[in-house]
């Protein structure tokens, strides 16, 4: 996770890096979640996942939407609700959190997954 910081704060994304280096999920979505109201927003509908995917996020939506869940699916057939792998989520964003200026200093933060081990 890192942020890629904005002249004016409220364009300053939240950018957390999915790495799936032994292709065990084949899919994702994303959502924020209100923790009181239990109120679901669409943050990523659904889309492959290679060996790694970014998601970016407004930072300010983590004010409204703290939780962001990523559920990770074995195959595309997303909504079959056994093909569930995981869910990972963060509650809001961390203080601690490395800011960047630059698209590059980020990536560098962030890194490239390892290559799946054959």
């Amino acid at each position: 996770m890192g942020a890629l910081k904005s002249e004016a704060e409220d364009k300053t994304l939240v950018v957390i890096r999915v790495s799936n280096p032994a292709g065990r999920c084949g899919y994702l979505k994303v959502e924020g979640v209100d923790p009181f109201t239990r109120c679901r927003l669409r943050v990523v509908a659904g889309m492959p996942l290679g060996g790694r995917a970014d998601i970016p996020s407004l930072r300010a939506s983590f004010a409204d939407w703290p939780r962001q869940e990523i559920h990770l699916y074995a195959w595309r057939a997303i909504g079959v609700r056994d093909d569930l792998h995981l869910t990972v989520y963060y509650l809001g964003v961390p203080d601690t959190t490395p800011e960047f200026t630059t698209e590059a200093a980020l990536e560098r933060h962030l890194g490239s997954p390892p290559s799946p081990k054959r």
